[in-house]
């Protein structure tokens, strides 16, 4: 892989990749797994690290229950970001959280790529698409989101407020599904991106200080460090 790097903002301007087929005959090459093993030795006591605890376990399957995986995702991401809502793609969690002590290696896991969490205006209209499109009948790419509830003739917010669909209004989702072209709503925002850090960061950050999924959801409880 080649990538090309902007040395005054630090943004990569272009990249290539070349892959090369290997075939299971041939063998890893022996200086490529020496390195890949030196690292994993470096990064082993920071995979091992408790960031916190499930009380039982977290899934990526769609309607496990209040309190799966993705609604933990996005309650994650809207902390981080500190927003009215937030949304998480279903796809974008590679691995299910199980029952008992979480460590970094698990949240590193669970958000693979390590995508960037982005803060953005979005109009009430465009979040009620979104909403909406998850509950009709063909919604197509599953999205969870936090911040939002859905009521007898409204859609209100955490705090009680009705979405208005005149207004505007903090999201928060990973840069990935922002910029795409899957949701097209998101490409109604105003102003520009923020970014805040980093999915996992956001889940990482999220289990320290709330400990203990319950039946219910989740329980605060003290941090578990």
């Amino acid at each position: 892989m080649k990538l090309t790097i902007d040395r005054g903002t630090g943004e990569v301007v272009a990249k290539r990749a070349d892959i090369e087929p290997v075939l299971p005959a041939t063998g890893g090459a022996p200086g490529l797994s020496r390195m890949v093993r030196r690292y994993a030795r470096r990064v082993a006591p920071l995979g091992r690290r408790v960031v916190g605890r499930a009380s039982r376990g977290l899934t990526r399957k769609r309607g496990a229950g209040p309190g799966d995986l993705g609604d933990v995702a996005a309650d994650a991401q809207r902390s981080l970001a500190r927003t009215d809502a937030a949304f998480v793609d279903q796809t974008n969690m590679r691995e299910d959280v199980t029952e008992g002590d979480v460590t970094y290696e698990d949240v590193a896991l669970t958000h693979g790529y390590e995508s960037q969490v982005m803060r953005f205006e979005l109009p009430g209209s465009a979040i009620r698409e979104l909403v909406e499109k998850q509950l009709s009948d063909e919604p197509g790419e599953f999205l969870y989101s936090s911040g939002l509830r859905v009521e007898p003739g409204r859609i209100a917010l955490a705090d009680g407020r009705t979405l208005r669909p005149d207004r505007t209004y903090s999201v928060a989702a990973n840069e990935l599904l922002v910029t795409g072209d899957r949701f097209p709503a998101f490409g109604l925002r105003t102003g520009g991106l923020r970014r805040m850090g980093t999915d996992r960061e956001a889940l990482a950050k999220w289990f320290s200080g709330r400990c203990g999924v319950g039946g219910t959801g989740l329980e605060p409880v003290t941090p578990c460090l």
